[in-house]
């Protein structure tokens, strides 16, 4: 009799682990989803007078100091200079030209020491000449700098917090990487990676980052497997020949960011995520999943993120056959979760995040700005939300989409346990029936 309690009693652990097993398998990935209205609040003026529709694109949104400033522009068809002009988010008006860079096009902000920086990706000048960037204080007051001959640069960052570095070509076969410790005032070429001698131009660092007191680069050249570089202060180490981040277009460089201990990227592959931790690189492939391509689509692409505060959000782009593109954004506090806002305009290539109105601005491919407020809560006594429509009038009378979305995950939840908790008994009597 004591056996046949003991196997009972483990035939009905057995069960239970199981049962446990499979509900954590099938746990989604996804969660909580809303819906964004979407208003245009302006076109930016030089990037519409752009010759090309790459130059047109608004590649990248960066909010500075009340200000929402737009890298446009193509390297391509060397739609050079580019003007820096910002858009008031007050008045939601352009300022005007704050300062004209000589670049082909601008792809990329980073906010260092208090000031926003962005690069010469593609000097007008021509091939191999002085290079750099350009620099606004708080003050939105612009100043270029070209202290480097480089050939592109395609990105900047810091290490100490107040050094500044620039990642990109000096032209030939080489890449090369630049630091200043003293605010800008003299350079040294830092890095350089060179697979072939003479080669064809095109072996470049796209990328730098930070992490954890080191700073990460990897040259990219076709057809080779370069390691990545890190500095530490004091000395260089290298690592994985995994590629990490991929190369862009002709309007921007892969811009990455570093987000829970791991630089993220765009994946080579365009529709993955490249979460670097400074030894193993792991790539996140949820952005297909939910994707129905039977009769065609193009893409995923990922075509932008941005870090604001505890949240990585990731923009994805995907065409099913001759249709506008469906635009998404994700949003994530862990790298494994998501949640995702819909109603982006088909349009929409880059987004910037108030992070203290959790408003969204959005660019397009035809140099438009877009604005959709935070959803309000929803009031748990009535079940209805309050949102602002596009004419700026309130409504009370729908349940949030991320309510919806809450309340029929739930509902999955609770049919998935009651089923498992059926089946347990199930097991439990078919047990006992064996048993005796």
């Amino acid at each position: 009799m004591l056996k046949t309690k003991n196997f009972f009693t483990h035939f009905i652990a057995f069960v239970v682990i199981v049962l446990t097993f499979v509900l954590l398998s099938v746990a989604p990935a996804f969660s909580a989803s809303e819906t964004r209205n979407f208003i245009e609040i302006g076109t930016h003026p030089q990037a519409d007078a752009q010759s090309s529709t790459i130059g047109k694109t608004i590649h990248k949104l960066q909010i500075f100091n009340g200000k929402l400033y737009s890298g446009y522009g193509d390297y391509n068809a060397n739609t050079g200079p580019i003007s820096i002009n910002p858009f008031d988010l007050t008045t939601r008006t352009f300022d005007g030209e704050a300062i004209s860079a000589p670049t082909e096009t601008l792809g990329n902000w980073e906010v260092i020491d208090g000031k926003l920086y962005t690069t010469t990706i593609d000097q007008t000048c021509g091939a191999t000449c002085s290079g750099g960037y350009a620099a606004g204080d708080s003050n939105h007051s612009w100043e270029v700098e070209t202290p480097v001959t480089a050939e592109h640069i395609y990105d900047i960052a810091t290490l100490t917090g107040t050094d500044l570095w620039l990642f990109g070509s000096s032209g030939g076969s080489t890449a090369t990487a630049w630091r200043s410790t003293n605010g800008g005032s003299t350079w040294n070429v830092i890095q350089t990676y060179e697979n072939v001698s003479g080669g064809d131009n095109t072996e470049r660092y796209y990328w730098g980052a930070a992490l954890n007191g080191r700073m990460y680069m990897q040259s990219d050249l076709f057809g080779y497997n370069n390691p990545v570089q890190s500095f530490d202060g004091t000395s260089w180490s290298t690592g994985t020949t995994e590629k990490i981040c991929g190369t862009g277009d002709a309007g921007k460089g892969p811009n990455p960011v570093v987000f829970n201990g791991r630089i993220v990227c765009e994946a080579d592959s365009g529709y993955e995520l490249s979460a670097f931790d400074g030894t193993n690189n792991q790539t996140i492939s949820i952005f297909d999943d939910d994707l129905d391509c039977s009769d065609g689509c193009y893409g995923p692409e990922l075509n932008d993120m941005a870090v604001v505060g505890n949240s990585l959000y990731v923009m994805r782009n995907v065409r099913f056959g001759s249709n506008p593109p469906q635009v998404t954004l994700y949003k994530t506090t862990d790298l494994v979760n998501w949640d995702t806002i819909e109603g982006l305009p088909s349009t929409t290539t880059s987004f910037a995040i108030d992070e203290t109105s959790e408003g969204i601005y959005v660019g397009t491919s035809d140099s438009k700005i877009y604005y959709a407020q935070a959803n309000q809560s929803v009031d748990e006594g009535t079940g209805s939300s309050s949102s602002v429509s596009s004419d700026g009038g309130t409504s009370q009378d729908m349940i949030s989409t991320s309510e919806l979305a809450r309340t029929g995950s739930n509902n999955h939840v609770i049919i998935f346990a009651s089923t498992a908790c059926f089946m347990l008994a199930v097991a439990i009597l078919r047990a006992r029936a064996i048993l005796g």
